[in-house]
């Protein structure tokens, strides 16, 4: 039924005889007719996903409630107009949610909006891969202390419905709380043989350093080590982590590491100069997250602390590497600097 035969029912209900019966025949059409334009919306399979579409589903089922109780013509082209605006949102919100889910890369939760049963299969699918990527970046970047608050996915019901609560109950919330600085911030770590610590000593360090590289091939948790002027170089963004989005749901039913020691990496740095491949070692199979900032400076502290047994073990200055006499630990220039008056 349009618009059309709609007003013409109306003029001739006005002069017919038959009025009620009339009326009820273009009541059970208008009804037939919304079968026939949102036989999806109709289903009980059909799931609404977001605010917007839990309300059309709301104005459907009450337009659907007027229509039965509709007592003249005008109230039911009333009612086609309204049908035909309900259409329009449902057709809208439909399009946006095969737009989004056709979408390569991330998926935006937040514009899914009505999905049809024989959708449901392929949106669970890419969900699915969302989260898992997505409690990758929460581990990544915000941390353990973060991460450790989300149930385990792999103890949630693989239900679409349920997915879907699930991220917007503990995988929105947690990338909300991760800053600005954390989401998009990079590092850089730079490695000198000998820099001056103090007005005296002079020992090796690990000292921040601005980026000279774009980093944007790297994922979170990645980092690359390159040869500069200044010595070698560690760029990295997020944390240091061996967690993949493959391993992440694995890691949710572990402890996850979140911070070194020197102690913990002594061993680690004995075997290679890298800060990252010594925190790989002294792991092992263990589920880690460690910021940058804690790795280089127990990295620095063990190299710095390495030179000074070493120095120790050849006679030298502890403090700028000077040759000392007999078994003293400075050289007699750092010995009077560092003598209180």
């Amino acid at each position: 039924m349009n618009r059309k035969t709609a007003a013409f029912l109306q003029t001739l209900c006005e002069y017919a005889p038959q009025k009620k019966e009339l009326l009820e025949r273009a009541r059970q059409e208008l009804l037939r007719q919304l079968e026939r334009d949102l036989p999806n919306a109709l289903s009980a399979a059909t799931l609404f996903c977001s605010p917007e579409a839990q309300h059309l589903q709301k104005q459907i089922d009450g337009w659907k409630t007027r229509a039965e109780r509709i007592v003249s013509m005008r109230e039911l082209t009333d009612q086609m107009e309204d049908l035909e605006q309900l259409c329009s949102q449902e057709k809208r919100l439909h399009t946006r949610t095969q737009t989004e889910l056709a979408r390569p890369g991330f998926l935006n939760v937040g514009n899914l909006h009505i999905l049809y049963l024989s959708e449901q299969d392929n949106a669970l699918r890419v969900l699915n891969q969302m989260i898992q990527i997505d409690l990758f970046r929460i581990v990544a970047l915000g941390g353990p202390d973060l991460f450790r608050h989300i149930p385990p996915l792999d103890r949630q019901p693989n239900h679409l419905d349920l997915r879907l609560n699930y991220y917007k109950t503990y995988i929105q919330p947690a990338l909300d709380r991760i800053s600005e600085a954390d989401q998009y911030g990079s590092w850089a770590f730079c490695y000198q043989d000998m820099v001056r610590a103090g007005p005296l000593a002079r020992l090796p360090a690990f000292q921040i350093t601005e980026p000279v590289q774009k980093l944007g091939t790297l994922l979170p948790g990645e980092y690359k080590m390159t040869v500069s002027g200044r010595g070698m170089l560690y760029q990295g963004v997020g944390r240091v982590t061996n967690i993949t989005p493959e391993t992440v749901v694995e890691a949710q039913n572990t402890t996850v590491q979140a911070r070194i020691t020197p102690e913990q990496l002594f061993d680690g740095m004995n075997q290679t100069s890298d800060p990252v491949q010594a925190l790989q070692l002294v792991m092992g199979k263990r589920f880690y997250s460690v910021s940058a900032a804690d790795l280089f400076a127990a990295a620095d502290f063990v190299v710095s602390a390495h030179v000074i047994v070493q120095r120790g073990y050849s006679r030298q200055c502890f403090l700028c590497g000077q040759p000392v006499q007999g078994n003293a630990p400075l050289c007699s220039h750092c010995m009077e600097k560092t003598i209180v008056k």
